[in-house]
């Protein structure tokens, strides 16, 4: 099972109103940009005997955080569009 679901997103496009084509596209590339992560974020490279610690710093954490946050936006925004609503969601960015 894959971690990137960059392609089904991508696949979604023409069934989807043309004005989410840019905000699918950029979710999807959001999705292939932390995939990989995944992985190293959660065990490191045990082969190489690294820890996630080791890969990664502050910055990589607030880079991937920022992006998770947009991509929260962005499928807000979605469903909001096509008429679902998702409860539990937090709109106030005064608490990011």
């Amino acid at each position: 099972m894959s971690h990137d679901p960059s392609g089904e997103l991508e696949a979604l496009i023409d069934r989807m109103p043309r004005e989410l084509t840019n905000l699918i596209l950029e979710l999807a590339n959001i999705a292939k940009a932390l995939a990989p992560e995944h992985a190293r974020s959660t065990y490191g490279e045990p082969s190489a005997g690294l820890t996630p610690w080791d890969i990664y710093g502050r910055d990589d954490a607030e880079r991937a955080l920022a992006m998770a946050r947009r991509a929260v936006d962005i499928t807000n925004t979605i469903l909001k569009s096509l008429g679902i609503n998702v409860t539990g969601t937090n709109d106030d960015s005064t608490q990011r």
